[in-house]
């Protein structure tokens, strides 16, 4: 899929930052969902007469609370397990499920790019580029998700290959991430074969020989 290059807001210019305000609104609007997704599957448990596989009264209510930063609580909003259900059963009514909508949004976040370029100071090089990308996001088929993240030996394995690039650090909602961390590995199904989902490796021709002797002729490699 194609990124999409979203222009950083210009401090006195007011609609520079149109795109920075969609690309937030979008994570903001995720962050909306992923909490009724968690709501629904807490009330959809809790109908079951167990949570987290202990029994549980009839007419238990669940307390919802808001918190600050800090953790401290400030406002709290008690409510019936069942009414809880029946309100989720209410929004979900001939709507795509939350967890749908969760995934769709990762999407659209993992396809925008900034404009600005901290390596190179080329002037509106951005314009010039054909960057396109296999996006990561919740999205899942007939229950399987598309992407996952690595397990750590992998993480170990990918960060000995190139230590430099796979431990660089990145800010991620204000804290400190790793690339490794960040990656995530396509497994469209859990049955098929690298050679099902690529069709061809691009590698520098000093590898060429390495890599074809390991796909043994199932993946083109140039």
């Amino acid at each position: 899929m194609p990124v999409i290059y979203a222009p950083q807001a210009i401090d006195g210019h007011p609609n520079s930052g149109i795109a920075e305000f969609c690309v937030k609104a979008a994570t903001h609007t995720k962050y909306v969902l992923e909490r009724l997704e968690e709501l629904k599957k807490l009330a959809l448990e809790l109908e079951t007469g167990h949570y987290k596989g202990i029994p549980v009264q009839p007419g238990v209510v669940v307390n919802l609370r808001n918190t600050d930063l800090e953790g401290n609580a400030v406002s709290e909003y008690p409510i019936k397990a069942e009414d809880l259900a029946g309100l989720m059963r209410y929004l979900g009514f001939r709507n795509i499920p939350f967890d749908h909508s969760i995934g769709m949004l990762g999407v659209y976040e993992n396809m925008f790019y900034p404009t600005d370029n901290t390596h190179v100071d080329d002037q509106l090089g951005y314009y010039r580029q054909r960057e396109w990308r296999l996006v990561g996001s919740d999205i899942a088929i007939n229950g399987h998700r598309l992407t996952r993240e690595l397990a750590e030996d992998e993480r170990k394995t990918i960060e000995t290959i190139d230590s430099e690039f796979w431990t660089r650090e990145f800010t991620v909602s204000g804290a400190a991430v790793s690339r490794s961390a960040l990656a995530q590995i396509y497994s469209p199904q859990t049955s098929s074969a690298l050679g099902d989902i690529v069709e061809k490796i691009l590698v520098p021709s000093s590898a060429e020989a390495a890599v074809r002797k390991i796909f043994d002729g199932n993946i083109q490699v140039m």
